[in-house]
């Protein structure tokens, strides 16, 4: 009789042992899945004020040509070169932001392309003592329009919108 009690309680040993080691097993992954969730979230909202960065640096550069194109004073051409000295930075910090997903990292660096094409062949030009009577008497080289853009602001919205999918 004290065989079978000692065996039985081996046996009920073994089974606590077993559900409450699955039941920590269990409470580890939920604690696991939320710290993710978390760590995804941060990183989208990083994406996000990056983009933003971008963004900021392409109306600045907009801006600064416009200003300069319909007045010709020198003056308007600051946010211009203060956006054209942000936007390495600002590039690289979304491109670090995207090395993890393919389709982020080609995205980001279409912009990054868009960008720079828009400050060599358009705003660069615009920006050299071309006051605004000489765009009159000749269009540009690099139309964004004829190559399919809106202005470089067009190609961040992709970017945009898939940092803000859930």
């Amino acid at each position: 009789m004290r065989r079978g009690l000692t065996v039985r309680m081996i046996v009920a040993d073994a089974v606590l042992v077993t559900v409450v080691g699955t039941t920590f097993a269990f409470l580890l992954l939920a604690i696991a899945q939320p710290r993710e969730s978390a760590r995804l979230s941060h990183h989208a909202s990083d994406q996000l004020i990056a983009a933003g960065a971008i963004e900021k640096v392409v109306i600045d550069l907009e801006t600064g040509v416009r200003g300069y194109v319909i007045t010709g004073k020198e003056q308007f051409l600051e946010p211009f070169n203060n956006a054209r000295a942000d936007f390495p930075a600002q590039a690289r910090t979304l491109e670090r932001l995207a090395r993890n997903n393919p389709d982020e990292l080609r995205r980001t660096r279409q912009i990054e392309h868009d960008i720079t094409l828009y400050i060599q062949h358009y705003a660069d030009r615009r920006s050299r003592g071309r006051g605004p009577t000489a765009d009159r008497a000749r269009p540009a080289r690099w139309d964004p329009a004829a190559a399919g853009l809106a202005g470089p602001q067009a190609s961040a919205r992709p970017v945009r919108r898939a940092a803000e999918r859930p």
